[in-house]
């Protein structure tokens, strides 16, 4: 979180392809909301413990793709 916010500038790595990226924290409700019901949803069945505490304190960020593929 402190590197976003120090330098939002990422490479990202899906695979074999490298994206270039902005980090933010999410901040408009909505999003910040919609996020933390993906996340939950993806990991709350596979995970041994309650996620409930987390999904309401995590800090959500966002990696908006800037440009094409770096590689």
């Amino acid at each position: 979180m402190r590197n976003i916010q120090a330098h939002s500038e990422v490479r990202v790595q899906v695979g074999d392809r490298t994206y270039r990226a902005r980090g933010r924290v999410v901040a408009e409700a909505a999003e910040d909301s919609r996020a933390r019901d993906l996340v939950y949803e993806k990991y709350a069945s596979s995970y041994g413990g309650d996620l409930t505490g987390w999904r309401g304190s995590a800090l959500p960020v966002a990696l908006d793709l800037s440009g094409p593929g770096v590689s």
